[in-house]
């Protein structure tokens, strides 16, 4: 995935995936799925994902992340609110809740939200880097500013 072969990737994890089930490859593949462009194969992954450990923040990240693909905001909102209040300890579910305040028209948490995904360590395999959100923290603070 981070060399360019999603589908190689997504291959890759499918084939584990029939050897057995675990929440590392269910919240990997579940994002990679995301990340392809086919949301409904994504969104049925994913909620199988979320019977299979309905405790995962990744997975939940990843349904959540899934509505906000589709649209489904409020679906979307619904998972942020409560996995947010779990105390994260890993920064990109932060960041992407952000990103749907954002859109939602909530610059002001949006902002907050992605303030605090910086608090956090980031893995060499985030999704997003810090520069990423800092930039983006930018691009809102600059719209806030100019009333946009």
């Amino acid at each position: 995935w981070k060399e360019d072969n999603l589908d190689g990737a997504i291959e890759l994890l499918q084939k584990l995936h029939e050897d057995g089930e675990s929440s590392t490859i269910y919240g990997n593949l579940g994002y990679f799925l995301i990340l392809k462009g086919d949301l409904e194969k994504a969104l049925c992954y994913n909620k199988q994902a979320y019977e299979y450990d309905s405790e995962s923040d990744a997975i939940k990240d990843n349904l959540a992340l899934t509505y906000y693909h589709l649209g489904e905001y409020e679906k979307s909102k619904e998972i942020y609110k409560e996995l947010i209040k779990t105390h994260l300890s890993m920064p990109i579910p932060y960041y992407n809740y952000g990103e749907l305040l954002y859109k939602m028209g909530d610059k002001e948490e949006a902002l907050e939200l992605m303030e605090e995904a910086l608090n956090y360590n980031f893995s060499a395999l985030a999704a997003v880097t810090k520069r990423q959100i800092r930039d983006r923290i930018v691009e809102i603070e600059t719209e806030i500013n100019k009333g946009i």
